[in-house]
C-alpha cells in the first residue's frame, strides 16, 4: 500500500509540474501522523484472520473435538482438473495431534485422482449434524503408502467399522489449516 502511494504521489507530482506547478509545501506533522496510521493498520490487518469465522485446528474447543469422534458421516470436496468441484460422501477421522484429517479410499476413485491429479491442491471434508457443522479444509495428499493406509484404516474402523481389505487402498490426508462452523 505505501509503495502504491509513493507511485502515485510521484505520478501526480510531475504531472502537475507539467502545468507549471513546481512547490509544494507538505505539513510534517500531519505526513507524519497519516504514515504512523496507515503503518498500524497495515499491521492489524496482516495479524487479523481475513475471515473472523475461520479458526485452525488450535482453536478446536472441547465440544468440536466430541463432535468430530461421534459418528457422522460427511461430504468431501475435492477439485476436478477443470476446477468445478467433485463432492461425495465419506467416513473421515480426525487426528487431532497431527492436524490431519483422512478419507480411506481406493487408487482409481475419482476422489483420488482429483487430488493426485493437483499437488498441494485443497479440499474440504464437512460434517453436518443438524445445526452443528464444522468444514475442515487444507492442502490435500493422496498417500498410497501401506504403513498409512494400515493406520488410517485402524482409525476408520474406530469410528465406523472394519473397511474391506483392498488392495488398492489409498488415503487422502487434509492437512487442515481452515476450519469453520459450530458444533
Amino acid at each position: 500500500g505505501l509503495a502504491l502511494g509513493l507511485v502515485v504521489s510521484s505520478a501526480l507530482v510531475r504531472s502537475l509540474e507539467s502545468f507549471g506547478l513546481t512547490r509544494f509545501r507538505v505539513p510534517v506533522g500531519q505526513l507524519v501522523v497519516v504514515v504512523l496510521v496507515a503503518g498500524a493498520l497495515g499491521v492489524i490487518a496482516s495479524i487479523r484472520p481475513a475471515d473472523p469465522m475461520a479458526r485452525t485446528p488450535a482453536d478446536l474447543t472441547d465440544d468440536d473435538l466430541a463432535f468430530l469422534a461421534e459418528r457422522h458421516l460427511a461430504t468431501l470436496t475435492t477439485l476436478r482438473p477443470d476446477g468445478s468441484p467433485h463432492v461425495v460422501a465419506v467416513g473421515f477421522t480426525w487426528d487431532h495431534d497431527a492436524g490431519i484429517a483422512r478419507v480411506i479410499t481406493w487408487d482409481a476413485s475419482k476422489k483420488h485422482r482429483n487430488v493426485a491429479g493437483q499437488p498441494g491442491g485443497r479440499a474440504v471434508v464437512c460434517q453436518v449434524d443438524g445445526g452443528r457443522w464444522l468444514s475442515l479444509e487444507g492442502p490435500a495428499t493422496a498417500v498410497t503408502d501401506p504403513d498409512a493406509c494400515r493406520d488410517a484404516e485402524a482409525r476408520y474402523a474406530q469410528r465406523y467399522r472394519e473397511p474391506k481389505s483392498r488392495e488398492d487402498r489409498s488415503v487422502i490426508e487434509i492437512r487442515v489449516d481452515r476450519i469453520l462452523g459450530r458444533s
